[in-house]
């Protein structure tokens, strides 16, 4: 799974920086509600923010679950945490919470990705209007994983073996 996870961080660090190239040298970067565009930065401030965004901020979330081990319990939001982070068990926990993070990881780099290209369509349309129904169906779909992921994350660490 690690190794999917790296190849998705690649892919979309190349995906991003391909289509980045067909923006305009002014970008529309911001939308409202609505879809129409207001706010507008450089194509090369643009790329500087999205790139290390759709890459840096997945890696995080996955490495998220191995850090568990190192944070105090106290900072570890998991059921039944006493038990799970007992030293004796710690380091095992930090690793099923480390690929279980994968998945998370995943789908926020894919919706990261769809974020951007939508962005890219909405440049390259003449009236720079981001169409919203893709978009707000996306933020959905996003929000339907990271609450399923939720539920089984719950479940896994809510029994007690």
């Amino acid at each position: 799974m690690r190794l999917i996870f790296t190849l998705l961080v690649v892919a979309a660090a190349l995906f991003v920086w391909l289509t980045s190239a067909s923006l305009a040298p002014v970008v529309a970067s911001h939308f409202g509600a609505s879809g129409t565009a207001n706010g507008f930065m450089p194509r090369a401030a643009y790329l500087s923010l999205m790139l290390p965004l759709v890459v840096l901020v997945p890696i995080l979330v996955a490495a998220s679950g191995q850090l568990a081990r190192f944070f105090p319990a106290s900072l570890v939001n998991l059921p039944n945490r006493e038990y799970w982070l007992a030293p004796e068990r710690r380091a095992s926990t930090a690793s099923q919470l480390g690929r279980l993070a994968l998945f998370p990881a995943s789908v926020l780099l894919l919706f990261l990705c769809f974020v951007h290209w939508q962005v890219v369509q909405a440049n390259l349309s003449p009236s720079k209007q981001l169409t919203p129904g893709p978009f707000w169906a996306g933020l959905v779909l996003f929000a339907v994983a990271v609450g399923a992921w939720l539920v089984v994350l719950h479940r896994r660490f809510s029994r007690v073996r």
